[in-house]
């Protein structure tokens, strides 16, 4: 998306995409999705994003139907670290311009990308795995997903 907006102009930051318009952002994020799909090839695709934005109009999906309808996505893969863990995490990314790092509201975060995802998945009609990403893990959270990626095969 943040490659979309630059093409039209649009230098942002990429924590400031979510501020922006909602129908701008609807469009560009339509339009993100008709660019991820055709590149689908035939060895998969993957892709990385959220389940859910905080925007100025209140929450909005990562992938609303219209974006699924686009990627026909096999599998929903949430990684998932404990809301302490993620907490941290944010809080010591200074790259990012996050409004909130506390524990309670990175907890409503990691239930609502639940509740997207479980939405997700019956409008789609595939399955969710749920991957642990524990702290200093990351190398066996990158196996445990690929595991999941090659039994799609």
């Amino acid at each position: 998306m943040n490659r979309i907006f630059k093409k039209r102009g649009i230098d942002l930051h990429r924590d400031h995409m979510r501020k922006q318009d909602l129908d701008l952002q609807t469009r560009i994020q339509q339009q993100a999705a008709r660019t991820i799909s055709r590149m689908r090839g035939n060895n998969g695709l993957v892709v990385d994003t959220h389940m859910f934005v905080r925007t100025v109009d209140g929450l909005w999906p990562g992938t609303p139907k219209r974006v699924l309808d686009a990627l026909q996505p096999d599998l929903i893969v949430l990684i998932e670290a404990t809301p302490e863990q993620v907490a941290k995490r944010r809080s010591q990314d200074a790259g990012r311009e996050r409004e909130a790092h506390e524990v309670n509201n990175v907890q409503a975060d990691l239930e609502w990308s639940r509740y997207m995802a479980s939405a997700n998945a019956v409008i789609a009609g595939i399955p969710i795995q749920i991957v642990n990403n524990e702290e200093g893990q990351q190398h066996q959270t990158a196996e445990d997903l690929l595991k999941i990626i090659q039994k799609l095969r």
